[in-house]
């Protein structure tokens, strides 16, 4: 075991990782193509003040890292797709 004590913040944003790790498709297209976005303070621009966005090199649209979906997710909601 590792006895290093590490910052709270290093350490949440390590859980962080881990938990995505499974998440690389986009939930418009289904491209694995995901690229993060960092976008400047502007008081026009109000997708800047999200933190932790990321953005389909496919399609081009711009979401939240928590709505990036896994291989069993897009599963299921192409399912559904076809139900429907």
């Amino acid at each position: 075991m590792n006895s290093r004590i590490y910052p709270k913040e290093v350490f949440n944003a390590e859980i962080n990782k881990l938990l995505n790790q499974g998440r690389i498709y986009c939930p418009d297209c289904y491209s694995i193509n995901i690229l993060d976005v960092s976008l400047t303070y502007s008081k026009y621009n109000t997708k800047s003040k999200v933190r932790e966005l990321r953005k389909c090199g496919r399609c081009s649209g711009i979401f939240k890292s928590s709505e990036i979906l896994t291989k069993s997710e897009v599963r299921n909601k192409k399912i559904d797709e076809v139900l429907e």
